[in-house]
């Protein structure tokens, strides 16, 4: 028998490509989107994650583009937020803890100005707005930094400093009031940042128009959205910013805002998701198919070399005691080609378990015997180091014994059905039970010279069991059939058998010996028994 490389069927082939080139990265994509939506909570913020987070805009009240970033955001978007800065510009765009502290100084001093002033009209892309005379639109923004010669934003760098380097009681000059004032302590019931974010208080995402300080040398933000004509109610206190918007590709930020949107959780959660369950069953119902289609080759119901077996990796995937079982079963003019599908595959095998399994298969078939298959299950015995194991594989020869002559009596009442006589179905019966008893002899009945050292004590201790059984069998089966049939003269060919299993077993009690282990034989050197009801004639 050709050794055929064992492979899936062309279908659930191409099925794991799938699984593996496409539905594996969207899983990826799913999950991060997933984060997105965590992380990017309607109302709150979770905790920064290597110095970014996510922040979900709103409303539309930055949808007027913001040359500072250079795009305009609009409600549902996700935004990056580096969370490492500490000081932030007009300019800005930053998300933070939409909060108002009643105990916080009102009386705030100017770092930076503001003043109106007419600019151009930008639109969404950031491109200048023409009229329909190709002239430029400027529209007015009252919150306009004032900035030098050189277009940047003028900041009080004196005010902040007197104030941060003043210690508490001393006084600090405010040059636009003309006035003297004290440095003082924060209030000690300010709310901390923990307690704001406790409130679940809702995460803002606005520019910065303009920098504020109080006496205690607090910086407080203005912010207003640039699609708001007016800043935001609250001045914003420094420890309630969560950090400043990064920089990031269109590309990668539509991605982002697609990935949280629930289109995009449909397309790459839901749906990636179902056709992983959909293979998985697939793969389920192929694996119920494989172990029907096993359960019937076990039970002899259909060949074990059909291509529908050989599809289904049957003798690669099918339990080791079963493949035990079933070789010893089959008919011996098939044990080379079921040697081949149950255990030759494992030849070119790299797997080390799968080589000893190999390697172990060798040595039992070279032990093998019909009349005596002791040593073949011993084999197999020792192979295995766990007590379940052990006890399945003595489990799997009891299970051989009965099976082997169960199929010659189902073969006889098949050949004989059609005929319906009564008589032809006892002679049969007797002729069976005749054969089963020469069977058992010439399975018990071992020639001294195929013991082995190693397995000498076992098989002698074995093969008392079994005459104790078969012994205890046969009278069952006598006591039986006496209270269903008149006594019978034993025959003489049952006294012979008899005879010479005693002498059996007193040879094996007296001596073993040590051969070398039995060559395989080819399959013009196996021979088959007939089967005995053959040779008998069923009509006189």
């Amino acid at each position: 028998m050709v050794k055929k490389v064992k492979r899936k069927t062309t279908f659930f082939r191409v099925l794991e490509l799938i699984v593996n080139i496409i539905v594996y990265p969207v899983i990826i994509i799913s999950f991060v989107s997933s984060f997105f939506m965590l992380v990017a909570r309607s109302n709150n913020l979770v905790s920064p994650i290597f110095g970014h987070t996510f922040v979900r805009v709103l409303s539309d009240s930055m949808s007027v583009y913001c040359p500072e970033v250079g795009r305009r955001f609009v409600k549902g978007d996700i935004a990056i937020v580096d969370t490492n800065n500490s000081t932030y510009q007009v300019g800005d765009v930053i998300a933070f803890y939409y909060h108002h502290d009643p105990e916080d100084n009102n009386q705030l001093f100017d770092l930076t100005q503001v003043e109106t002033k007419q600019v151009e009209k930008l639109d969404e892309y950031g491109n200048v707005v023409k009229d329909e005379n190709d002239e430029v639109v400027y529209v007015e923004n009252n919150y306009y930094p004032v900035k030098d010669e050189n277009n940047e934003v003028i900041f009080n760098t004196e005010l902040y400093n007197s104030i941060k380097n003043a210690k508490v009681g001393e006084k600090f000059y405010y040059e636009d009031f003309k006035e003297y004032y004290t440095k003082t302590e924060p209030s000690e019931n300010r709310n901390t940042l923990e307690e704001v974010i406790k409130a679940n208080t809702s995460v803002y995402f606005h520019q910065i128009v303009q920098i504020k300080i109080d006496a205690s040398g607090t910086i407080f933000y203005i912010t207003k959205g640039t699609y708001n004509a007016a800043s935001d109610s609250y001045a914003i206190r420094e420890d309630y910013v969560v950090g400043k918007y990064a920089n990031t590709p269109a590309w990668f930020a539509s991605l982002i805002s697609f990935c949280s949107s629930t289109e995009g959780m449909l397309l790459l959660v839901v749906l990636p998701i179902s056709i992983i369950v959909l293979v998985e069953l697939l793969s389920v119902i192929e694996q119920i198919n494989n172990l029907l289609l096993e359960k019937k080759v076990i039970n002899r119901e259909i060949p074990f070399d059909t291509k529908e077996c050989e599809k289904a990796n049957i003798g690669l995937e099918m339990r080791e005691t079963d493949k035990i079982y079933l070789y010893d079963v089959l008919p011996n003019e098939f044990k080379m080609d079921a040697y081949e599908f149950l255990w030759g595959c494992l030849e070119p095998s790299q797997n080390k378990k799968q080589q000893k399994i190999y390697a172990t298969s060798r040595l039992a078939i070279s032990v093998y015997d019909e009349n005596n298959v002791t040593p073949y299950y011993t084999t197999w015995s020792d192979f295995f180091k766990s007590k379940h194991m052990k006890k399945l594989v003595a489990q799997a020869q009891i299970k051989a014994e009965n099976d082997r002559y169960a199929d010659v009596l189902n073969k006889e009442y098949q050949n004989y059905r059609e005929g319906e006589n009564p008589n032809e179905f006892e002679d049969t019966d007797e002729i069976l039970k005749k054969d089963k008893l020469l069977k058992e002899e010439d399975k018990f009945a071992i020639d001294k010279n195929i013991y082995d050292t190693k397995y000498g004590e076992q098989l002698k201790k074995s093969i008392d069991d079994k005459f104790e059984e078969i012994s205890e069998k046969e009278s069952n089966k006598q006591s039986i059939s006496k209270s269903k049939k008149p006594p019978k003269k034993p025959l003489q060919s049952e006294v012979d058998t008899k005879n010479k299993q005693s002498k059996v077993k007193s040879d094996i009690k007296t001596e073993t010996k040590k051969l070398p282990p039995k060559k395989l034989l080819s399959n013009k050197e196996k021979t088959t028994k007939k089967q005995i009801p053959k040779k008998v004639p069923l009509k006189k």
